[in-house]
Protein backbone atom coordinates (compact mmCIF):
# COMPACT_ATOMS: atom_id res chain seq x y z
CA UNK A 1 0.00 0.00 0.00
CA UNK A 2 1.49 3.01 -0.99
CA UNK A 3 0.58 7.01 0.09
CA UNK A 4 -1.67 7.71 -2.84
CA UNK A 5 -3.38 4.15 -1.40
CA UNK A 6 -3.60 5.72 2.27
CA UNK A 7 -5.11 8.85 1.17
CA UNK A 8 -8.24 7.38 -0.64
CA UNK A 9 -10.18 6.57 1.88
CA UNK A 10 -9.89 10.01 3.41
CA UNK A 11 -10.35 11.87 0.25
CA UNK A 12 -13.52 13.50 0.93
CA UNK A 13 -12.19 14.66 4.16
CA UNK A 14 -8.40 16.08 2.99
CA UNK A 15 -10.42 17.71 0.35
CA UNK A 16 -12.49 19.96 2.83
CA UNK A 17 -8.62 20.10 4.37
CA UNK A 18 -8.04 21.44 0.83
CA UNK A 19 -10.67 24.21 0.71
CA UNK A 20 -10.08 25.17 4.17
CA UNK A 21 -6.65 26.35 2.95
CA UNK A 22 -8.25 27.84 0.01
CA UNK A 23 -9.80 29.83 1.55
CA UNK A 24 -7.03 31.50 3.80
CA UNK A 25 -6.01 31.97 -0.17
CA UNK A 26 -8.87 33.65 -1.34
CA UNK A 27 -9.08 35.95 1.59
CA UNK A 28 -5.67 37.38 1.79
CA UNK A 29 -4.81 40.40 0.08
CA UNK A 30 -1.92 41.19 -2.48
CA UNK A 31 0.97 40.47 -1.98
CA UNK A 32 0.51 37.74 0.58
CA UNK A 33 -2.48 35.87 -2.19
CA UNK A 34 0.20 35.70 -4.81
CA UNK A 35 2.90 34.60 -2.22
CA UNK A 36 0.09 32.11 -1.23
CA UNK A 37 -1.12 30.94 -4.22
CA UNK A 38 2.74 29.81 -5.26
CA UNK A 39 2.85 27.52 -1.80
CA UNK A 40 -0.53 26.16 -2.71
CA UNK A 41 0.54 25.62 -5.96
CA UNK A 42 3.70 23.49 -4.86
CA UNK A 43 2.02 22.07 -2.24
CA UNK A 44 3.49 18.76 -0.53
CA UNK A 45 2.38 15.22 0.60
CA UNK A 46 -0.35 16.81 3.40
CA UNK A 47 1.37 14.27 6.06
CA UNK A 48 0.43 16.12 8.80
CA UNK A 49 -3.49 17.10 8.06
CA UNK A 50 -3.89 13.11 7.07
CA UNK A 51 -2.04 12.03 10.43
CA UNK A 52 -4.99 14.32 11.76
CA UNK A 53 -8.09 12.51 9.88
CA UNK A 54 -6.42 8.99 10.07
CA UNK A 55 -6.64 9.29 13.78
CA UNK A 56 -9.50 10.86 14.06
CA UNK A 57 -11.05 8.51 11.91
CA UNK A 58 -9.93 5.19 13.67
CA UNK A 59 -12.40 6.36 16.91
CA UNK A 60 -15.06 6.66 14.80
CA UNK A 61 -15.92 10.14 13.58
CA UNK A 62 -13.90 13.19 11.39
CA UNK A 63 -15.83 16.43 13.09
CA UNK A 64 -15.43 19.62 11.46
CA UNK A 65 -12.78 20.61 13.86
CA UNK A 66 -10.68 18.09 13.17
CA UNK A 67 -10.85 19.64 9.63
CA UNK A 68 -10.09 22.39 11.36
CA UNK A 69 -6.94 21.08 13.10
CA UNK A 70 -5.81 19.88 10.26
CA UNK A 71 -5.93 22.76 7.62
CA UNK A 72 -4.28 24.63 10.72
CA UNK A 73 -1.85 22.31 10.77
CA UNK A 74 -0.83 22.24 7.63
CA UNK A 75 -0.40 26.12 7.98
CA UNK A 76 1.82 25.66 11.24
CA UNK A 77 4.09 23.60 8.80
CA UNK A 78 4.07 25.71 5.74
CA UNK A 79 5.59 28.86 7.86
CA UNK A 80 7.95 26.84 9.96
CA UNK A 81 9.46 25.86 5.93
CA UNK A 82 9.32 29.71 5.21
CA UNK A 83 11.05 30.48 8.46
CA UNK A 84 13.76 27.21 8.14
CA UNK A 85 14.30 28.51 4.33
CA UNK A 86 14.92 32.31 5.62
CA UNK A 87 17.88 30.34 8.09
CA UNK A 88 19.06 28.41 6.01
CA UNK A 89 19.41 30.90 3.10
CA UNK A 90 17.97 27.57 1.26
CA UNK A 91 16.88 28.49 -2.22
CA UNK A 92 14.96 25.37 -3.36
CA UNK A 93 12.07 23.51 -1.85
CA UNK A 94 9.74 21.26 -3.21
CA UNK A 95 11.66 20.53 -6.11
CA UNK A 96 11.21 25.00 -7.34
CA UNK A 97 12.70 28.50 -6.06
CA UNK A 98 11.46 29.00 -2.23
CA UNK A 99 9.59 32.25 -1.28
CA UNK A 100 13.26 34.01 0.18
CA UNK A 101 14.89 33.44 -3.22
CA UNK A 102 12.01 34.90 -5.03
CA UNK A 103 10.87 37.24 -2.77
CA UNK A 104 13.27 38.02 -0.06
CA UNK A 105 13.68 36.85 3.52
CA UNK A 106 11.66 39.61 4.76
CA UNK A 107 8.94 38.89 3.12
CA UNK A 108 9.26 34.94 3.40
CA UNK A 109 9.36 36.12 7.47
CA UNK A 110 6.20 37.84 7.02
CA UNK A 111 4.26 35.43 5.11
CA UNK A 112 5.05 32.52 7.62
CA UNK A 113 4.09 34.95 10.60
CA UNK A 114 0.57 35.26 8.74
CA UNK A 115 0.19 31.65 7.79
CA UNK A 116 0.86 31.55 12.00
CA UNK A 117 -2.27 34.03 12.71
CA UNK A 118 -4.48 32.18 9.94
CA UNK A 119 -3.79 29.03 11.96
CA UNK A 120 -4.49 30.40 15.32
CA UNK A 121 -7.40 31.69 13.73
CA UNK A 122 -8.58 28.24 12.47
CA UNK A 123 -8.19 26.67 15.60
CA UNK A 124 -10.46 29.79 17.57
CA UNK A 125 -13.54 27.34 15.93
CA UNK A 126 -12.21 24.09 17.78
CA UNK A 127 -11.56 24.24 21.83
CA UNK A 128 -8.87 25.27 24.08
CA UNK A 129 -7.11 22.33 24.16
CA UNK A 130 -6.39 21.94 20.41
CA UNK A 131 -5.18 25.78 21.06
CA UNK A 132 -2.85 24.54 23.80
CA UNK A 133 -2.01 21.35 21.16
CA UNK A 134 -0.95 23.38 18.51
CA UNK A 135 0.76 26.07 20.35
CA UNK A 136 3.03 23.61 22.06
CA UNK A 137 3.98 22.54 18.56
CA UNK A 138 4.86 26.27 17.50
CA UNK A 139 7.30 26.82 20.61
CA UNK A 140 8.75 22.91 20.34
CA UNK A 141 9.19 23.63 16.76
CA UNK A 142 10.89 27.06 17.44
CA UNK A 143 13.26 25.52 20.43
CA UNK A 144 14.35 22.91 18.21
CA UNK A 145 15.71 25.12 15.67
CA UNK A 146 17.48 27.77 17.95
CA UNK A 147 19.26 25.20 19.13
CA UNK A 148 20.10 23.56 16.56
CA UNK A 149 21.15 26.86 15.19
CA UNK A 150 23.16 27.43 18.21
CA UNK A 151 24.89 23.76 17.82
CA UNK A 152 26.46 23.90 14.41
CA UNK A 153 29.91 22.80 13.63
CA UNK A 154 29.69 21.57 17.77
CA UNK A 155 31.51 18.20 17.47
CA UNK A 156 30.94 17.91 21.44
CA UNK A 157 27.21 18.32 20.98
CA UNK A 158 25.65 14.28 23.06
CA UNK A 159 23.78 11.84 20.93
CA UNK A 160 21.00 12.29 23.50
CA UNK A 161 21.13 16.13 22.97
CA UNK A 162 20.42 15.95 19.30
CA UNK A 163 17.85 13.25 19.31
CA UNK A 164 15.97 15.79 21.67
CA UNK A 165 16.21 18.48 18.80
CA UNK A 166 14.47 16.16 16.23
CA UNK A 167 11.85 15.39 18.60
CA UNK A 168 11.07 19.49 19.23
CA UNK A 169 11.88 20.08 15.49
CA UNK A 170 9.51 17.40 13.97
CA UNK A 171 8.33 14.42 16.02
CA UNK A 172 6.07 16.74 18.88
CA UNK A 173 4.47 18.12 15.78
CA UNK A 174 3.54 14.62 14.18
CA UNK A 175 2.52 13.78 18.02
CA UNK A 176 0.11 16.36 18.13
CA UNK A 177 -1.99 16.13 15.21
CA UNK A 178 -2.21 12.01 15.78
CA UNK A 179 -3.12 13.52 19.66
CA UNK A 180 -5.58 16.26 18.00
CA UNK A 181 -7.02 14.14 15.99
CA UNK A 182 -7.86 10.79 18.11
CA UNK A 183 -9.12 13.53 20.73
CA UNK A 184 -11.76 14.86 18.18
CA UNK A 185 -12.39 11.52 16.90
CA UNK A 186 -13.93 10.14 20.30
CA UNK A 187 -10.33 8.64 22.00
CA UNK A 188 -10.20 8.01 25.47
CA UNK A 189 -7.21 10.20 27.00
CA UNK A 190 -5.19 6.53 26.94
CA UNK A 191 -6.28 5.82 23.25
CA UNK A 192 -4.87 9.26 22.64
CA UNK A 193 -1.71 9.11 24.32
CA UNK A 194 -1.12 5.85 22.27
CA UNK A 195 -1.44 7.64 19.08
CA UNK A 196 0.45 10.29 20.59
CA UNK A 197 3.44 7.82 20.85
CA UNK A 198 3.24 6.53 17.31
CA UNK A 199 3.19 9.75 15.86
CA UNK A 200 6.04 10.63 18.29
CA UNK A 201 7.98 7.62 17.09
CA UNK A 202 7.01 7.94 13.19
CA UNK A 203 8.10 12.03 13.23
CA UNK A 204 11.74 10.72 14.63
CA UNK A 205 12.07 7.94 11.95
CA UNK A 206 10.64 10.41 9.03
CA UNK A 207 13.19 12.97 10.40
CA UNK A 208 16.01 10.88 10.60
CA UNK A 209 15.47 9.66 7.07
CA UNK A 210 15.28 13.21 6.03
CA UNK A 211 18.71 13.81 7.63
CA UNK A 212 19.85 10.67 5.57
CA UNK A 213 18.90 11.78 2.55
CA UNK A 214 20.42 14.79 2.74
CA UNK A 215 23.96 13.17 3.48
CA UNK A 216 23.41 10.74 0.49
CA UNK A 217 22.35 13.04 -1.64
CA UNK A 218 18.94 12.56 -2.69
CA UNK A 219 17.67 15.77 -3.93
CA UNK A 220 15.17 13.94 -6.26
CA UNK A 221 13.17 12.96 -2.94
CA UNK A 222 13.51 15.97 -0.77
CA UNK A 223 12.46 18.23 -3.45
CA UNK A 224 15.33 20.42 -2.25
CA UNK A 225 19.00 21.21 -2.84
CA UNK A 226 20.99 18.69 -0.65
CA UNK A 227 24.49 18.32 1.48
CA UNK A 228 23.49 21.56 3.07
CA UNK A 229 22.69 20.23 6.71
CA UNK A 230 26.52 19.27 6.65
CA UNK A 231 27.67 22.54 5.01
CA UNK A 232 25.64 24.67 7.21
CA UNK A 233 27.31 23.06 10.22
CA UNK A 234 23.90 20.54 11.32
CA UNK A 235 26.01 17.24 12.48
CA UNK A 236 23.76 14.77 12.09
CA UNK A 237 22.97 11.09 13.14
CA UNK A 238 25.64 9.72 11.09
CA UNK A 239 28.32 12.76 11.58
CA UNK A 240 27.41 11.88 15.32
CA UNK A 241 28.08 8.18 15.00
CA UNK A 242 31.46 9.18 13.58
CA UNK A 243 32.28 11.41 16.38
CA UNK A 244 31.54 8.84 18.86
CA UNK A 245 33.40 6.26 17.18
CA UNK A 246 37.56 6.19 18.52
CA UNK A 247 38.75 5.76 14.96
CA UNK A 248 36.85 8.03 13.44
CA UNK A 249 36.52 10.92 15.81
CA UNK A 250 39.72 12.83 15.83
CA UNK A 251 39.20 12.60 12.12
CA UNK A 252 35.69 14.06 11.94
CA UNK A 253 36.77 16.66 14.35
CA UNK A 254 39.74 18.44 12.05
CA UNK A 255 37.57 17.99 9.33
CA UNK A 256 34.39 19.73 9.73
CA UNK A 257 34.28 21.97 7.41
CA UNK A 258 34.39 19.45 4.46
CA UNK A 259 31.08 17.74 4.20
CA UNK A 260 31.55 15.75 1.28
CA UNK A 261 34.79 13.95 3.26
CA UNK A 262 32.61 13.64 6.27
CA UNK A 263 30.05 12.02 3.53
CA UNK A 264 32.12 9.41 2.25
CA UNK A 265 33.51 8.06 5.80
CA UNK A 266 29.92 8.13 6.72
CA UNK A 267 29.16 5.79 4.60
CA UNK A 268 32.51 3.77 4.83
CA UNK A 269 32.67 3.63 8.20
CA UNK A 270 29.20 2.17 8.35
CA UNK A 271 27.27 5.34 9.88
CA UNK A 272 25.11 5.70 7.47
CA UNK A 273 23.52 1.92 7.51
CA UNK A 274 23.65 2.32 11.44
CA UNK A 275 21.65 5.19 11.52
CA UNK A 276 19.24 3.35 9.04
CA UNK A 277 18.71 1.14 11.34
CA UNK A 278 18.28 3.92 13.87
CA UNK A 279 15.27 5.02 11.93
CA UNK A 280 13.74 1.43 11.20
CA UNK A 281 13.80 1.16 15.35
CA UNK A 282 11.30 4.14 15.56
CA UNK A 283 9.39 3.09 12.89
CA UNK A 284 9.20 -0.20 14.42
CA UNK A 285 8.86 1.17 18.08
CA UNK A 286 5.62 3.77 16.84
CA UNK A 287 3.81 0.50 15.59
CA UNK A 288 4.13 -1.08 18.89
CA UNK A 289 2.41 2.22 20.23
CA UNK A 290 -0.69 0.94 18.52
CA UNK A 291 -0.55 -2.57 20.34
CA UNK A 292 -3.10 -1.67 22.82
CA UNK A 293 -5.83 -0.64 20.64
CA UNK A 294 -7.20 -3.80 20.12
CA UNK A 295 -10.18 -3.70 17.75
CA UNK A 296 -8.75 -0.96 15.82
CA UNK A 297 -8.02 -1.12 12.20
CA UNK A 298 -3.97 0.04 11.97
CA UNK A 299 -3.42 -0.52 7.99
CA UNK A 300 -3.07 3.26 7.09
CA UNK A 301 -0.97 3.42 10.42
CA UNK A 302 1.26 1.02 9.18
CA UNK A 303 1.25 2.47 5.45
CA UNK A 304 2.61 5.59 6.46
CA UNK A 305 5.65 3.64 8.51
CA UNK A 306 6.38 2.30 5.73
CA UNK A 307 6.13 4.87 3.38
CA UNK A 308 8.67 6.92 5.97
CA UNK A 309 11.18 4.48 5.22
CA UNK A 310 10.33 3.40 1.57
CA UNK A 311 12.06 7.09 0.95
CA UNK A 312 15.46 4.64 1.56
CA UNK A 313 18.05 4.69 -1.54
Amino acid sequence: MDLEEVIAPYAPAMEKVEEVIRRVEERAQSPVKEILAYLNHRSGKRLRPLLVIISSSLFGSIPPQAILVAGAAELIHTAALLHDDVVDEANTRRSGPTVNHLWGDKAAVLVGDYLLAEALHLLLDTDLEMIGIMAAVVADMCTGELDQLCSRFDPNQALAAYLKRVELKTARFFSACCRAGALLGGASSSEAEAMACYGLNIGMAFQLVDDLLDLQGEGRLLGKATGQDLAAGVLTLPVLYLLNDPHWGPLVQEHLREPNLLADWARESGAIDRSWDTARDYALSALGCLDCLSGKDHRHLHAISRFVLCRQV
